[in-house]
Order: structure tokens, then C-alpha cells, then sequence
């Protein structure tokens, strides 16, 4: 069961009309040509202070991933009376399903240090639905559109964007950072990279850096050959995102290199798109690198040179920890502080010990869950293997009690 919510945004249609200038509707604080915009890191999403239209105090996830900015709340927009120039339709993160949604002309989004002034999507539902599985307060996301035409510096230890004109980018700002081609298509970044999926075959892959996926790894099977399921997978829901839930697989790969840098036992989720009619939509990708391996590196996308720079931090020798308990869990409430169970693994811990779809936990070894936050709760189901939890739940309005051992289901 996926903890984390694949939140990677698929939009094809033709590019918005644009100004032919090289940073069209980009306004750095007192002139600058080099600025900083700091960001929360929740669940390995970056996330930024917004101010929509100079009104309303919002929150944003950057995101690599997706070609253009997206509000996912209808009421603003129709509350100020800014109106929709026309509605189209979006192709889901399924590869199936169409959403709705309406192109708004030249808002104003003010950050930290920079304004934008942008033609953005607004969609006609909140399809992705941030609070309820990712247990987020987020209105939207900054697409890799905005950032055209910069350098852009994402420091993960320091929790820092830096912007750059790239007049004012110098040799020192990438020293001791690992240079790496980059493919810029729709203005979203692609590397090459090599990946192990099993002991015995290794793959070249093409993959879209996306900062809007809060897993580690998307990997489309039978893309190109090697690229099979591991031995030992999960499977279910993978990941929600524009449109809705996606199933597929969970497992781990051996490797997958980065530049020089070589990353062991990553989680991955893998999704088949052999369905799939146009395979163009995808850019001749296999899959996307999301938040969880890209949090372990500090890394510059140069969107001109189409140069990627990268250095390992902190939190490149992190494990990579994967849910032990067979739940997937939902936030809902005024405060995002009710937690039910989504969906059960079948043969996991949670199905063992009776948990159902529905249940409504209410407390954790004693602790009342209004004082946990989702991802809380999702890390205590990933901590180590045979940890007891004594859990309290509703069911039917009644309480009711477990012991919930977790176990390596992967």
C-alpha cells in the first residue's frame, strides 16, 4: 500500500500562449537577478508560501513534474469574479481518465521574493485531493513552466530554492556539484540513468525529474526490455494523483545510478501502460524519479543549457523505509486529524490483526491521533519490523481493540 501519494501531473495539450520574452510574467523582489525563496519539506514535497492575487494566503507544491500551474480551488477564482477564458480536458495520471478544467489569464502569485504572473489551470474538482491522502493543506502547484529560463537551485539541507538569472550564475554556485545533461521538453526535466532491477538485468532508462511525486520511483514495465517486476511485489494502489488512484506494483530494485552516484534498494512502484494508445504523451519516458530520491541530493537545473548539476546531502545514505502494517490511511476533519482506513492489504499485519475499511482509528499506544499528523502515522507504520502498536478504533460507532505487529511485506 503506497503511503506516499504519487502526485505527478500529466497535462497534454497545446502550450498557453506565452510572451515571447525569455522570463515572461516574472518579477524578482528590487530588481534582483538572484533571490531565495524558502519552503516546507512535508512528506517530501516542497512547499511554498503563496499569496493568490494578492488576497488570499495559499500554499503550493514545486513541481518539476507538471508543465503548468494549477490552482485546485474553483471558489477563488469565482469569488473575485476572474473569469474562465475556456475549459478543457486533462488527461489523468492513469493515462486513462479526462478531468475538466479552465484556463485562467495573468494571476498574480506572489512568493517569497518573486512575483509571477501567470496564465494558470484551474480544475473543475479537486481531483487531486492533497488533504486526503497526503494529510495536506495545499491549493495547487508551480509547474517547471514558471522557473523557464532561470537557473534553479533546489537545497534540501537548508530548505531553499535559489532562482538565478543566468547572467549572475558563476562557476562557484555549482562547485562540488556532479555536471549531468538534461532533456528540457515542455520545460519539465529528463535524465538518462541506469537502473538494476534485478541481479541479473540492468536497464537504460529516460526519467522525468518530478518534485511533485512524493514517492521514490515510477517505472513503467516493459517500457524497454530489462525493465520487469522484482521477485518479491505488492499489489494494489500505488499512488493517487490528477484523476484519481492508480494500480500496479511495489517492490524494490537493486540500484539505480544518478550521475556517479548509485542509490541501493530504492522502493519503486511500477505501472503497465501496454494499453496505452498515444505513448507520445510520455516523451519516450520510463517512469519519473520523485521527492524521496531527489530530497537526497542538493540539485541546479539549468532550463537554458539543459545542464543538471547534483551533489548527495545528508540524507543520501537514508534507508529507504516502506510500510509494514498492509494500510493505507486517509485524513479528513476541519483539521485533517481524522484518520481512516482507506483500503487493507490482503496476508498483511492489518488484515491479520481485523482492521477493515472504514475503521476510524482513535488512538495509538494510549495517544490520542488528533495530536498526530498523517504523515505520523504513516512513519509509525513504517518504523521497524515486529514493533507492536496497541490500537484503538470505531467501528460502527463502537470502540474496539487490536495489537498491530508490523512485519517486511517487501
Amino acid at each position: 500500500m503506497l503511503r506516499k501519494s504519487c502526485l505527478t501531473i500529466f497535462i497534454f495539450f497545446l502550450c498557453l500562449c506565452q510572451n515571447s520574452a525569455q522570463m515572461p510574467g516574472v518579477e524578482m523582489a528590487r530588481g534582483a537577478k538572484r533571490i531565495e525563496i524558502p519552503f516546507e519539506r512535508q512528506g517530501n514535497f516542497i512547499i511554498v508560501k503563496v499569496v493568490f492575487q494578492g488576497l488570499f494566503p495559499l500554499k503550493f507544491i514545486i513541481d518539476t513534474g507538471a508543465e503548468h500551474t494549477i490552482l485546485t480551488k474553483k471558489e477563488l477564482p469565482t469569488l473575485l469574479g476572474i473569469p474562465f477564458e475556456r475549459t478543457i480536458n486533462l488527461m489523468g495520471t492513469d493515462m486513462k481518465t479526462q478531468v475538466i478544467a479552465h484556463i485562467v489569464r495573468k494571476v498574480k502569485l506572489q512568493l517569497p521574493n518573486v512575483l509571477f504572473t501567470k496564465d494558470i489551470i484551474v480544475l473543475d474538482d479537486d481531483y487531486f485531493e492533497f488533504d486526503k491522502f497526503a494529510g495536506l493543506d495545499v491549493h495547487g502547484v508551480i509547474g517547471s513552466e514558471a522557473f523557464r529560463g532561470f537557473i534553479v537551485k533546489f537545497d534540501f539541507s537548508k530548505q531553499l530554492i535559489t532562482l538565478y538569472d543566468p547572467s549572475v550564475f558563476k562557476h562557484s554556485d555549482k562547485r562540488n556539484f556532479e555536471e549531468l545533461p538534461v532533456q528540457i521538453i515542455r520545460s519539465k526535466p529528463y535524465i538518462i540513468t541506469q537502473a538494476q532491477i534485478n541481479n541479473d538485468s540492468s536497464s537504460q532508462l529516460k526519467l522525468l525529474l518530478d518534485t511533485g511525486a512524493a514517492l521514490s520511483l515510477l517505472l513503467h514495465t516493459y517500457s524497454t526490455p530489462g525493465l520487469s517486476l522484482p521477485p518479491q511485489v505488492i499489489k494494489g494502489n500505488i499512488g493517487t494523483g490528477l484523476g484519481g488512484e492508480i494500480e500496479g506494483f511495489v517492490g524494490r530494485i537493486k540500484s539505480l545510478k544518478i550521475g556517479s552516484n548509485t542509490i541501493v534498494e530504492p522502493i519503486s512502484n511500477f505501472q503497465e501502460l501496454e494499453s496505452l494508445s498515444d505513448s507520445t504523451y510520455l516523451n519516450g519516458r520510463n517512469g519519473l524519479i520523485g521527492g524521496e530520491v531527489l530530497c537526497r541530493f542538493n540539485f541546479i537545473i539549468d532550463f537554458n543549457k539543459e545542464k543538471l548539476y547534483v551533489q548527495p546531502n545528508r540524507y543520501f545514505k537514508y534507508k529507504f523505509s516502506y510500510d509494514k502494517s498492509g494500510l493505507l490511511i486517509v485524513a479528513g476533519g476541519a483539521n485533517l486529524t481524522i484518520f481512516t482506513v482507506h483500503e487493507v492489504l490482503p496476508n498483511s499485519p492489518a488484515s491479520e490483526a481485523g482492521l477493515q475499511k472504514g475503521d476510524e482509528f482513535v488512538s495509538i499506544n494510549r495517544i490520542p491521533c488528533r495530536y498526530f499528523s498523517l504523515g505520523e502515522i504513516n512513519r509509525k507504520m513504517q518504523s521497524k519490523s515486529g514493533r507492536t502498536y496497541r490500537i484503538v478504533f470505531l467501528r460502527n460507532g463502537k470502540k474496539q481493540r487490536i495489537n498491530l505487529t508490523l512485519r517486511d511485506l517487501i
